[in-house]
């Protein structure tokens, strides 16, 4: 086999686009550099939510401007392609969406509160040294297969990736997940013996999973909310998006729990299991469950609302599997066959290709 350590270390890295090549800064330095300053400011402030609207609307306008006047001609070589479904925080609070980004901040919270994620620490308490994590929001606009909006989602994250450099334990970083073979496969069977489908989807599902004593740690407040005294900090009880081994946390909790129900995973893969009566496919918090009978799906359902507070294994039925992962599952009149379909996908992946819709259009030379 071709040794694949030399081919990478071959390769040129590709020199930074500067605004000031007489300077010699990096142009994505330069962009975030003075507003970067200002945004870690906010962290840890006193501000309303109408004020933080305002200043990060006053924050994008300045760096436009800046962009405009003084580098014009470096301005648009520069810009890096941008997806408008995942804003940053800056972006999503200074738009005409914004109100729809602060309550899904909001329910955010409420949700995370009502588990009882994390309690409140106050900050002169910790050991001297102590790292408290950085959290960041990650927005989204979650979208149908068929490209239409479904909802605005936003989920507080931990700086993962400071958490080693600043000697936070973090065990195993990765979960295995069901493979779309074996979805496939499940598909085509529920087709051939004529079986029951149907998706569900857990709600917040790495909070769902508990953080051991020794796993616990610190993290900072996010941005846009207060503590109910000054200066605290909140400890972790539950995992949360952006630690490494919050993935594989929940991927043990679903394991023990299905095993406990009498399922089987497959040797071929973990994720895929098996019991007298059903098939469950498992994707990090995404099921499809397959029965002959509609009665089984809906009495393992019974025991996972059984099971515990209402908080756990809190869930949300979606019906007839009708799409999984962002493909949408069409099932044929006579029921005979699945067609799968990305229609969303394709016309992002279009778009970002051919903004403008001239591709098709330009005249191609010919011999």
């Amino acid at each position: 086999p071709p040794n694949l350590s030399l081919r990478r270390s071959a390769r040129r890295r590709r020199q930074a686009t500067t605004y000031n090549p007489g300077n010699g800064e990096a142009a994505s330095k330069w962009i975030d550099g003075g507003v970067a300053a200002l945004s870690a400011q906010i962290n840890g402030l006193e501000i309303s939510k109408e004020e933080l609207t305002k200043l990060y609307a006053l924050m994008a306008q300045i760096e436009t401007q800046k962009l405009e006047q003084t580098h014009q001609p470096y301005a648009y070589a520069t810009k890096k392609p941008n997806d408008p479904n995942l804003p940053s925080l800056r972006k999503s609070l200074s738009g005409d969406e914004a109100p729809f980004y602060w309550e899904a901040m909001e329910k955010e919270i409420r949700d995370l509160e009502k588990r009882k994620t994390w309690i409140y620490v106050d900050r002169a308490s910790l050991k001297p040294g102590t790292f408290v994590v950085p959290t960041l929001w990650a927005q989204r606009k979650k979208l149908t297969p068929s490209g239409k909006l479904r909802k605005y989602k936003s989920r507080i994250t931990c700086r993962g990736d400071l958490m080693k450099k600043h000697g936070v334990k973090q065990e195993d970083v990765f979960s295995p997940v069901c493979s779309w073979n074996s979805v496939r496969l499940v598909l085509a069977l529920s087709l051939f013996l004529n079986l029951k489908t149907e998706s569900l989807d857990f709600s917040n599902a790495f909070v769902q999973a508990d953080l051991s004593p020794e796993q616990q740690f610190h993290i900072e407040v996010p941005i846009g909310f207060k503590t109910p005294k000054p200066n605290q900090v909140l400890k972790l009880k539950k995992s949360l998006y952006g630690t490494g081994s919050a993935p594989l946390r929940w991927y043990e909790k679903c394991d023990k729990g299905l095993r406990a129900r009498g399922f089987k995973s497959s040797r071929l893969d973990p994720c895929l299991y098996v019991s007298k009566h059903m098939i469950i496919c498992l994707f990090v918090d995404d099921l499809v469950l397959v029965s002959n009978k509609q009665k089984h799906i809906n009495a393992f359902i019974k025991t996972l609302e059984d099971d515990g507070d209402e908080f756990n294994w809190e869930h949300t039925r979606e019906g007839d599997l009708a799409e999984f992962l962002g493909i949408e599952i069409k099932r044929s009149p006579d029921g005979k066959s699945f067609e799968l379909l990305q229609k969303g996908l394709i016309k992002k992946i279009l778009q970002m290709v051919d903004p403008d819709g001239t591709l098709g259009k330009k005249p191609a030379p010919t011999r």
